[in-house]
C-alpha cells in the first residue's frame, strides 16, 4: 500500500502501467477506486498514478481539505515517483485541482484534461453548504450518500458501481464532505485561467446537473487557445 507523509497527513496512491505519465484526480466523495476501469484502459499505453484526497479513500484527513492542498499532495506524489512531466486528468473537484497544479507548476505538466469542472466564482457557497447539512440531517448519511450518487451517475449505471460510489461518499460524511464541498465552492480561477499555457481539453456530460455544459463552456472560453 504505497503512501507518503505530506503536510500532516498520510496520502495513499496507486501506480499501474508503463509509458508517459498520467495523473488521475478524483471528485468529491470519490477515491482511487473510481478510476479502476480507466486505469485498466490506459495502463497498456501509459504509466498511471492516482491518489486519494485528504479524508477520502485510504488517505487520512487530519488537515482540512483545500484545492491548493490537494494539488500540493499530487505534486508531492509526482516528486516521490521521480516524474518530470505528467498529463493531468481531473474530474469535478479533481479538475479544479488539475488547474491549480498546472497554474502553479506548468513546467511539470504535459497536458490537462478537466471533466465536469467549473472555473468557480459562482457564489452562494454558504447557502449551499447550509442546505446540504440540513439535507444530511433530514435523511441521514446513508440516505444522502445514495441520493447524491443517484444525482451524479447516469441512469442505467451498474448497481455495483453505484453502490461502491455511495459507500465512498458515505465514508466522507458529514464533516469531510461538507468541508471539502466548501473548499470547492470557494474557488475562483477566472482571473488566472487566461494565463494557463499547456494543452487543455474540457469535457462535460450533457446531463451534468452540477456543472452543466454552459458552465464548462465558460471554463473553455477562459483558457486562451
Amino acid at each position: 500500500m504505497p503512501t507518503i507523509d505530506h503536510q500532516g497527513d498520510r496520502i495513499y496512491y496507486e501506480v499501474a502501467g508503463k509509458g508517459p505519465w498520467v495523473l488521475l484526480l478524483h471528485s468529491l466523495g470519490g477515491s482511487t477506486d473510481m478510476w479502476q476501469t480507466t486505469v485498466e484502459h490506459l495502463a497498456s499505453d501509459f504509466a498511471v498514478v492516482a491518489l486519494d484526497a485528504r479524508g477520502h479513500g485510504r488517505s487520512t484527513g487530519k488537515v482540512a481539505f483545500t484545492i491548493e492542498g490537494f494539488a500540493a499532495d499530487a505534486k508531492a506524489v509526482v516528486d516521490v515517483l521521480g516524474i518530470d512531466r505528467v498529463s493531468l486528468v481531473g474530474l469535478s473537484m479533481g479538475g479544479q485541482t488539475a488547474l491549480r497544479f498546472a497554474l502553479r507548476w506548468p513546467e511539470r505538466v504535459s497536458a490537462v484534461v478537466v471533466a465536469d469542472t467549473s472555473a468557480g466564482g459562482r457564489g452562494g457557497g454558504a447557502e449551499r453548504i447550509a442546505a446540504t447539512r440540513q439535507r444530511i440531517d433530514e435523511i441521514g448519511a446513508p440516505g444522502f450518500a445514495r441520493e447524491y450518487t443517484a444525482s451524479r451517475l447516469r441512469p442505467g449505471t451498474a448497481r455495483a458501481v453505484a453502490e461502491a460510489f455511495a459507500q465512498s461518499v458515505l465514508h466522507t460524511l458529514p464533516e469531510v464532505y461538507l468541508d471539502t464541498f466548501a473548499a470547492i465552492l470557494a474557488q475562483d480561477f477566472r482571473a488566472e485561467l487566461p494565463s494557463l499555457d499547456v494543452p487543455t481539453l474540457v469535457l462535460v456530460g450533457a446531463e451534468d446537473v452540477s456543472t452543466p455544459p454552459a458552465v464548462a463552456g465558460e471554463l473553455r472560453d477562459l483558457i486562451a487557445g
